[in-house]
């Protein structure tokens, strides 16, 4: 038994070990992000304007959420451009980075509005935060606004919820929202701005709470962020403000990767 026990002891260690040693394996926009790190401003300034908006999007994403990579991944990923890394030949990216490079690299309005998509909650606009709301209680509260007006709400989220609160919605006011949907016509800014301020009204209204140990998730949908440690509210503030300005070390620490 206690050679069994040895070889299960020993099985299991082996697998521990070969589990820790197994590389991290990245995407085709963490390799895309981790390339246009290396190159930098000067010899990226080259590639970025080649590149559409889809791609500037993809890419600025990865690379804020790429957190730090060792020098071996790097090495082996683009050994051409290990003379143009840092001292330490790692690369961090962050949204700071990606900010300040796309800034210096793109147009201001083209950058801004790239990083305010991909930067939560500041960047998120009222159609977008609705994706965050239950199918159920947006259906709830469509039901009694005009359709046409539920027409247009439902024209600018993703047509996948759009289906899903049509089939909560009644089956007659559904339909007339459909109909209303085909035959709509371009909607000037001014509607769309007092649509917009009436579903101000319905965020005032609900309070969502989120347990989640992902601070990207977090910082993409919350408005308010508590940070808890060993069930200790440790801080609690606007994201925003929480992510840009913690007034506490175990928040920054936390937020800066150190543990956790």
């Amino acid at each position: 038994m206690a050679r069994v026990s040895d070889t299960l002891s020993s099985e299991r260690s082996g697998l521990t070990a070969a589990a820790a040693a197994r590389p991290r394996v990245l995407s085709g926009a963490e390799k895309a992000a981790i390339i246009m790190l290396v190159l930098g401003e000067k010899h990226g300034a080259k590639v970025w304007p080649l590149l559409d908006d889809d791609e500037i999007r993809t890419i600025s994403l990865a690379m804020s959420q790429l957190g730090s990579i060792d020098s071996t991944m790097v090495e082996n990923l683009i050994n051409d451009f290990v003379s143009r890394m840092s001292s330490s030949g790692a690369v961090t990216g962050d949204f700071d980075r990606t900010e300040s490079l796309l800034a210096k690299l793109l147009p201001k309005d083209r950058a801004e509005g790239i990083m305010s998509e991909i930067r939560g909650p500041a960047g998120r606009n009222m159609w977008q935060k609705l994706s965050n709301i239950q199918d159920a209680v947006l259906a709830n509260y469509l039901k009694n606004e005009y359709p046409q007006t539920v027409a247009v709400i439902l024209s600018k989220i993703k047509p996948d919820q759009a289906a899903r609160v049509l089939g909560i919605l009644p089956d007659d006011f559904a339909m007339d929202v459909v109909q209303r949907m085909l035959k709509m016509e371009a909607v000037s800014k001014d509607v769309l701005e007092r649509i917009e301020e009436t579903l101000r009204t319905l965020k005032s209204q609900i309070t969502f709470v989120l347990v989640t140990n992902s601070i990207y998730q977090a910082e993409r949908v919350a408005d308010t962020t508590s940070f808890f440690l060993m069930g200790e509210c440790i801080e609690t503030a606007a994201t925003t403000e929480l992510f840009a300005r913690p007034t506490r070390p175990e928040t920054r620490d936390y937020l800066d990767g150190r543990f956790g």
